[in-house]
């Protein structure tokens, strides 16, 4: 194992912070798949997820047909979530604000960080009500299940 498995970031100031493998008893933690192209409607992604009870959940989605260390990418919009104080946030599929870097890829383990900005919506109208923005995200030795 190449350490502890983290996840973190922050909104208005306050620091979040996931720890352990999502396979846990607890089913709290971090975890990492692949979803290859033609499984539903989307190209292949890499998601990056996050939990700690029902109020505390992250999803970063990667669109790329593979990972590399020492590049950037785009949040993509279909997969890139938060659920803070209750409220889901996602990307605007217009702002191409939320960045992800890989600074680390070694075996089946990712390292790296990411911020941006996240809306939540009016269901009814599609339009924006409120916005977050999320800074010092950083994510160590979270594992992939390919």
């Amino acid at each position: 194992m190449p350490g502890d498995v983290t996840l973190k970031y922050k909104v208005n100031g306050v620091e979040t912070l996931y720890s352990g493998d999502a396979g846990a008893p607890n089913n709290e933690g971090v975890i990492a798949w692949k979803y290859l192209a033609g499984i539903g409607s989307f190209d292949t992604t890499y998601f990056i997820q996050a939990l700690k009870g029902s109020n505390n959940l992250i999803g970063i989605g990667i669109t790329t047909d593979s990972l590399h260390a020492g590049r950037s990418y785009k949040g993509e919009s279909q997969f890139t979530f938060i659920v803070f104080n209750g409220i889901k946030y996602a990307i605007s599929d217009n702002s191409g604000l939320f960045n992800i870097s890989i600074t680390r890829h070694f075996s089946y383990f990712i390292d790296g960080n990411f911020s941006g900005k996240l809306y939540s919506y009016n269901i009814q109208t599609s339009t924006p009500n409120d916005s977050i923005t999320i800074t010092e995200g950083e994510f160590k030795n979270v594992k992939i299940i390919y």
